[in-house]
């Protein structure tokens, strides 16, 4: 989805477009419709604004065609047709990618599509424009790396009805820019001035009255245009070199009031060593006694003079902090304390999110990273949690893939001994192993820095091992909130000793992919339980607060699964997974300003 930068948009480069109109195809009708002419202007256009990484290319074809190309995607102009002195031109794009910079290779694309109809109504102020549907597919959707999508030739023979059952539009080009907040000339103003139909095909007559007047018009318009430019430009370069400037001053006043603070402390640090060489000389900073003049060493004990003075330095100082501080007050004036408030602990945030931590009975975890647990070792409930399903499961194991890294490493699993529990509420699932302790649990793999001492330490397990935990106060306890699930996906048990699995894909800030396998018993239906875990997933997207922000395929996916009306798809291979991939997801353990109110 595109949305266009500010800055092109309010420098008038380019036109607030549709979000989509990469993907749609355009028919252009216009008189004067010369291809050489045509091509030759975008040409120089494109010379003159020397844009990075952009190339072109004429083909003196019959048709004739000119491609423009970027960085990830490829712009395609044909002409289409010919009728008495009318000429129609069918353009689109061919090519583009999804890498995560869809801003900039989007207004790069706007303004190539934006230079080439204002050339078309350079040569026809009453230039028609039509939109048509395009075909498309994705050539490369590996989740690693970016969506390659191709466009096929729109569909140029549409008709009218056709197009107005898709919602699809056509009118005077002019118009259209207009709309989009960027000023054209020409359009329905122009025809009805003329008194000419709504109508692609003019006349050659009402078009040659036109020209020379039109003409005059845009030249002294794109005149005052650039004028207004030159002038936002000096008058962004002042108030840029304003603030440099203020900048540099306040950075200087920081400067000396740290070398006076500096200077003062010094100058008091003085004071304190000189009175007390000062005391020193009079008495011994050791046992009291009074000191002899010119004495070096204390006649009583022997200590040294110098010695004392550092004893009464340090002896000064204590007082002076201890005189800086206010008396207590008595009981009888001590005034009844006010109620403490509560403030927000401050929000940590995990790089790396494995599925289950260490955790200890009454542990004061942050809730919204670590699941908490009671002295039950029971899991402790959120509001938003709602409806809970709880089930028990034969075992757990997560895998880890870097990024980068083509194969996955066992990270932590816990083996058939039937103290697993998986809970699934409204806002997150859940895992508990509360037999932790015991050796036949398994445990925590070595994964590079992820060690089992490296994620114990990320609660406080500090320098201890990991046995260190097996208390009878710890258990291994984890959840995995919906707004980070990326993958939902089940498959049946094939043989005699395996489990039907259900599976949860999620990454975390180090772009980590954790692929956690819950094992299920025999009465448990895993079609039944990822079908459940999907449609909570749905409606807890559609309760967050940035729903407003939702693509499209984000939107298509709340409407489908969040009513459980929709269904994983059954895979045609027994030996595979049946899947579903949630397509907008927040790293784990972010997304928590987005929750849903309760």
């Amino acid at each position: 989805m595109y949305k266009p930068g500010k800055r092109q948009v309010a420098k008038g480069l380019i036109p607030q477009r549709d979000a989509f109109f990469n993907e749609k195809g355009y028919e252009y009708t216009l008189y004067m419709g010369e291809h050489a002419l045509l091509a030759q202007a975008l040409q120089n256009w494109l010379e003159a604004e020397k844009m990075h990484n952009v190339g072109w290319r004429n083909y003196d074809d019959e048709p004739p065609a000119f491609v423009v190309g970027g960085m990830g995607w490829k712009f395609e102009i044909h002409r289409t047709g010919k009728q008495d002195t009318a000429v129609t031109y069918a353009a689109f794009f061919s090519k583009w990618e999804s890498t995560g910079n869809e801003l900039t290779l989007g207004d790069d694309m706007n303004r190539v599509m934006t230079a080439f109809e204002m050339i078309l109504l350079g040569f026809d102020p009453l230039a028609w424009v039509r939109e048509l549907p395009q075909e498309r597919h994705v050539t490369n959707g590996i989740m690693s790396r970016p969506e390659i999508w191709e466009g096929k030739w729109p569909n140029t023979g549409l008709t009218i009805e056709a197009a107005a059952a898709q919602g699809l539009t056509e009118g005077y080009l002019a118009d259209r820019l207009n709309a989009m907040g960027f000023a054209a000339k020409g359009g329905s103003p122009l025809a009805a001035a003329y008194n000419v139909p709504e109508n692609p095909m003019i006349t050659a007559r009402v078009k040659k009255n036109l020209e020379r007047e039109e003409q005059a018009r845009l030249e002294a318009e794109q005149k005052r245009r650039e004028e207004e430019q030159a002038r936002l430009e000096a008058e962004q370069k002042r108030r840029e070199e304003e603030q440099a400037r203020m900048e540099e001053e306040r950075k200087r006043r920081e400067e000396e009031q740290a070398r006076l603070a500096a200077e003062q402390k010094r100058r008091e640090e003085e004071q304190a060593r000189l009175a007390a060489e000062q005391e020193a000389r009079k008495h011994c900073a050791n046992c009291g006694a009074e000191l002899k003049p010119g004495a070096k060493f204390c006649h009583r004990c022997g200590t040294a003079v110098a010695a004392m003075a550092e004893m009464s330095a340090e002896g000064l100082a204590d007082s002076k902090s201890a005189e800086s501080k206010p008396a207590e007050p008595s009981a009888e004036s001590k005034p009844a304390e006010a109620p403490a408030q509560s403030r927000p602990a401050k929000s940590p945030v995990l790089k790396k999110y494995p599925p289950v931590f260490i955790v200890e009975v009454g542990e004061s975890l942050d809730p919204f990273i670590h699941a908490r647990i009671d002295e039950n070792k029971n899991l402790i409930l959120e509001p938003q949690d709602h409806s809970v399903t709880e089930v028990q499961l034969a075992g757990f194991f997560a895998d880890a893939k870097r990024d980068g890294q083509e194969k996955y490493e066992r990270v932590v699993s816990s083996t058939s001994n039937h103290d697993n529990y998986l809970y699934v509420t409204d806002s997150r699932i859940a895992l508990i192993n509360r037999k932790y302790n015991k050796q036949e649990a398994g445990g925590w793999h070595g994964y590079g820095s992820l060690s089992a001492m490296a994620v114990a330490s990320l609660i406080n397990a500090g320098e201890k091992a990991i046995k260190a935990a097996q208390r009878k106060d710890k258990s291994m306890a984890g959840h995995i909130r919906y707004e980070w699930i990326n993958v939902v996906a089940y498959r049946r048990r094939q043989k005699m000793m395996e489990h039907a699995r259900v599976r949860i894909l999620y990454r975390d800030l180090e772009k980590t992919l954790w692929n956690v396998t819950l094992e299920l018993t025999k009465d448990t239906d895993p079609e039944r339980l990822a079908n459940d875990i999907l449609r909570r997933v749905a409606a807890y997207h559609a309760a967050m607060k940035d729903t407003a922000d939702n693509g499209k395929k984000m939107n298509e996916f709340i409407e489908t699964y969040r009513s459980g009306a929709g269904r994983i798809p059954a895979s045609g291979d027994p030996d595979k997974f049946s899947f579903v991939s949630v397509p907008e997801f927040y790293f784990a353990s972010k997304g928590r300003e987005f929750r849903p109110e309760i």
